[in-house]
């Protein structure tokens, strides 16, 4: 342990004893803790937890310094009354400036559960806490103690509070999530209309693989007489500050002097490691821009690869003829009806002669000719064809028809996930809709998805593919009624999983 460290903690020790936040033996008990060998240390399980912060511009010369909280909920002493067992802790936020206490706040808990119920492993205790500042250097200590047992844990972290310029472009810090919705409810994670479920820890992975993000912009150049644009544009570099991925460039209309930036990535086809996400937003008017950026981890379990035996042909194809040799006529009559979107003419045409015996040898070679690896037991394309089929199916299904007979169960199929989903939710004079991008296809394409009819259905109704319906004009089916100088609604961005 450092010097520095030392003198900080013995600082903070003697200003809550003086505060009488914790006595002389909770003093004793941390400094024999930090002197005891580290397997003694982890026996007297210390509670670990996730502490993250993010600054935005308050009135004034002021700024709100938001704190981030997570710890797990199965580390506390539980007691057993009637038919619930309970556990109560508190929370402890301290603000200081040099040796001083400035702002402070406690918070206390009571889970409750159900006598008997275990909580699952890993399930977090999320917290907010919101001060506001002036500019200035601090340092934040938060504290969360057991009340039954007195484990704790805590975290000390410094920060620097900008001072906000009140005519300069400038971007709030990130804050990252594990979601981010709209919800009129409002809760210690409401801002500005969304409710943003923060990820202290900022690491990502196969349980949670959208990065979602939020940040503010100020000082945008804005005229209720006069239309501005300003525009946003997505980055994730490695640690080296080498470009891993570059997303296009999207334009806004400006809403006021500042804007609400939200949105998701997906980021599990990255390899393992840590990230920076950067956002940079430029103001059209004026031709001025700003950037921010905030760390984040990807963490894959590693899978013990198993050798790939290679196996011929025959073998591959004698899976597929065994399966089908189950299936009744219908059924594969209903395989064929699903798989028509990839099929050609003449391979529809030629199925429609076939008897229910030659039906079974076209699917098996039809399925073969689309194999993008023979050597493999497995047809990875039809796998894949119906793992999307089956999500559309579990999606969009309605009354009226199945998933996969939707416009986006069709183009889903079609052309494969997409890179990027753009959702804008209904709103007053606003139809819902989204706008699907395709990097890859064309060398960029979009689909434009509304739900015109208010049945949940949303219809193709613009793309920019040459092969698809070209609608420019689509925005006046969405926005019938939409009113001069209204706003857009904000929109955040993610995948389909």
């Amino acid at each position: 342990m450092t010097a520095s460290r030392l003198t900080l903690i013995n600082k903070l020790l003697r200003v809550m004893m003086n505060r009488k936040v914790i006595g002389p033996a909770i003093v004793v008990s941390v400094w024999v803790l930090f002197f005891l060998s580290p397997s003694v240390r982890a026996q007297m399980e210390i509670l670990p937890l996730q502490v993250d912060h993010a600054i935005f511009r308050a009135e004034g010369n002021e700024a709100f310094l938001e704190i981030y909280l997570a710890f797990p909920q199965d580390r506390f002493l539980y007691q057993v009354k009637d038919t619930l067992q309970y556990s109560t802790f508190e929370i402890f936020y301290y603000v200081y400036q040099g040796e001083e206490v400035i702002q402070e706040h406690t918070k206390e808990f009571e889970n409750v559960l159900k006598a008997g119920q275990l909580i699952p492993e890993g399930r977090q205790f999320l917290d907010a806490q919101i001060f506001k500042l002036p500019a200035g250097s601090y340092k934040v200590l938060v504290r969360v103690e057991d009340k039954r047992s007195g484990r704790f844990g805590e975290y000390i972290f410094e920060t620097t509070i900008p001072q906000f310029s009140g005519t300069e472009l400038q971007l709030s810090d990130i804050e990252l999530c594990s979601r981010i919705f709209k919800n009129q409810t409002r809760t210690v994670f409401s801002k500005n209309q969304l409710t943003l479920i923060p990820n202290p820890g900022c690491v990502y992975g196969i349980q949670l693989p959208v990065v979602f993000y939020y940040a503010e912009v100020y000082n945008l150049t804005y005229s209720p007489s006069q239309e501005t644009f300003y525009e946003t544009q997505l980055l994730i570099t490695n640690k080296d500050g080498e470009v891993i991925r570059e997303y296009p460039p999207r334009q806004h209309r400006t809403p006021g002097t500042s804007a609400v930036i939200a949105g998701g990535r997906n980021v599990l086809a990255l390899k393992p490691g840590t990230y920076f996400l950067k956002i940079r937003v430029s103001d059209l008017a004026s031709g001025k821009s700003t950037v921010k950026m905030k760390r984040f981890v990807l963490y894959k379990p590693v899978k013990q690869q198993e050798p790939v035996v290679a196996v011929n042909s025959q073998k591959r194809d004698d899976l597929l003829r065994s399966y089908y040799a189950r299936l009744t006529e219908e059924e594969l009559d209903r395989e064929f009806e699903m798989s028509k979107y990839i099929a050609t003419k003449d391979e529809i045409d030629i199925y429609k002669t076939l008897n229910e015996e030659g039906k079974r040898t076209f699917l098996v070679a039809f399925w073969a000719r689309r194999d993008p690896n023979p050597r493999t037991p497995q047809n990875e394309f039809r796998n894949d064809y119906f793992d999307r089929l089956n999500f559309a199916n579990a999606q969009w299904s309605s009354n009226r028809k199945e998933g996969w007979q939707t416009d986006r169960g069709r183009v889903l199929l079609l052309y494969g996930r997409p890179s990027e989903i753009e959702r804008h939710i209904m709103r007053v004079n606003q139809k819902p809709y989204e706008i699907w991008y395709y990097n890859d296809l064309e060398g960029g394409v979009s689909f434009v998805f509304a739900d015109i009819e208010g049945f949940g259905e949303f219809q193709l109704l613009h793309s920019t593919y040459s092969k698809e319906i070209h609608q420019p004009g689509w925005k006046s089916l969405v926005s019938p009624l939409k009113r001069e100088g209204e706003n857009d609604e904000e929109i955040y961005m993610d995948y389909p999983r």
